[in-house]
């Protein structure tokens, strides 16, 4: 009896050592360290890139650039155009690429040739596209005068996208398009014959000032849809029934807007840049931030850490005056900040003096970036 009893007493010890590392290791998480950087690729967009995005298994990069869309396999090196409009179009510029996190399958907005727009009475400029890359195909989901970004659901099923309608045509192609209506749509690629639902709607005032959403992400839980424009985060629920609005703490005069936002690995919460802060709001209750971080700097891109355990934003460490139309100072060189969820720990991991633009995580322990001039950078960090 004493052996057995003593048994147990050393497996409850064992136990309790354990669930005591790994509360430590929890509440001592750290920086990451960068152990390499390496340049991917340069000069793919020729001075016209607009976005990329990582396959989920980390082996292939598709880019978005004013030629078009063209995929990168990053074992080999190997550089391809991808064109599955008939006829083919010699220019076809490609916005906001976005990769399937479940399929073969790619989304990214398309601006329409100058032949179609200049035919739409309806101010049609652009339109949704999802290239099936195992089939080679390309499906238009919609058009619109604006398509303005695009989110997979985290089953690949759906597309939440932003769209402008309602335009003010001028019929002058060289100057933009106003448009005074913003619509955050679904469609659901299961059901091809039926039309992409409007799950929000808002309407611009008459002077067209109030700031207009732009961006739209999923929950990698699927419950909820954010969006964002320059001074206000909105919390959608996928049906649209429920909508809970994130207002950032605005001085009068004040020409903060958020630069840079992101939605926690485990969906509770969404963080974002305001000026010189960092604010985390809980998606429960986002009526008060449970953090705020002095960064001193104005703070641009932020991300999350895939483990959820911090986040990383860029400053700009330049001397030089801000640009008269910005107000404030965002050129390079550019820091690489890593900040501890609750704000306790803020460290620099890197600095680029060309810029740090288009912060992203790769499949694996890899941050991905471009700096100019058109140069894509891997950098491997040990965690």
């Amino acid at each position: 009896m004493v052996t057995l009893a003593r048994l147990i007493w050393l497996s409850l010890l064992g136990v309790a050592g354990v669930v005591l590392w790994l509360v430590l290791k929890a509440n001592n998480s750290g920086p990451p360290t960068v152990v390499d950087r390496r340049l991917v690729v340069k000069d793919i967009c020729v001075g016209n890139w607009r976005g990329f995005s990582v396959s989920p298994d980390g082996k292939q990069i598709i880019f978005s650039t004013a030629g078009g869309v063209k995929r990168l396999h990053l074992e080999t090196g190997k550089q391809e155009r991808l064109q599955f409009f008939q006829p083919p179009s010699s220019r076809c510029e490609a916005h906001g690429v976005t990769w399937s996190p479940s399929l073969p399958c790619v989304a990214f907005i398309r601006t329409l040739p100058l032949e179609e727009r200049k035919a739409s009475s309806l101010g049609l400029q652009r339109e949704l596209v999802v290239l099936d890359l195992k089939l080679g195909k390309a499906y238009t989901i919609d058009r619109a005068p604006y398509i303005l970004d695009v989110s997979w659901s985290p089953d690949g099923g759906q597309l939440a996208y932003i769209k402008g309608v309602d335009v003010k045509l001028t019929y002058n192609f060289s100057q933009p398009l106003v448009d005074t209506r913003r619509l955050l749509m679904i469609a659901t690629l299961s059901e091809p014959n039926t039309a992409p639902r409007t799950i929000l709607e808002e309407k611009v005032d008459k002077d067209l000032r109030q700031p207009r959403v732009h961006s739209v992400r999923w929950t990698p839980d699927g419950r909820w849809l954010l969006v964002a424009s320059s001074n206000r985060l909105g919390v959608v629920s996928p049906d649209g029934s429920e909508v809970k609005w994130i207002h950032p703490p605005l001085a009068p005069g004040s020409t903060n807007r958020i630069r840079g936002w992101g939605v926690s690995p485990d969906s509770k919460a969404v963080a974002f840049t305001f000026g010189a802060h960092l604010y985390i709001y809980p998606l429960s209750n986002p009526k008060t931030p449970s953090v705020k971080v002095d960064v001193g700097r104005v703070a641009m891109e932020l991300c999350w850490c895939p483990g959820g355990d911090g986040l990383l934003y860029t400053v700009s460490e330049s001397n030089l005056p801000p640009p008269v139309e910005l107000g404030v100072n965002t050129r390079p060189p550019h820091a690489l900040h890593w900040v501890h969820w609750e704000g306790k720990q803020d460290v620099v991991i890197l600095r680029d003096q060309d810029g740090i633009m288009n912060l992203q995580w790769g499949s694996k322990k890899e941050i991905y970036y471009f700096s100019e001039p058109d140069k894509l950078w891997q950098v491997s960090v040990k965690m």
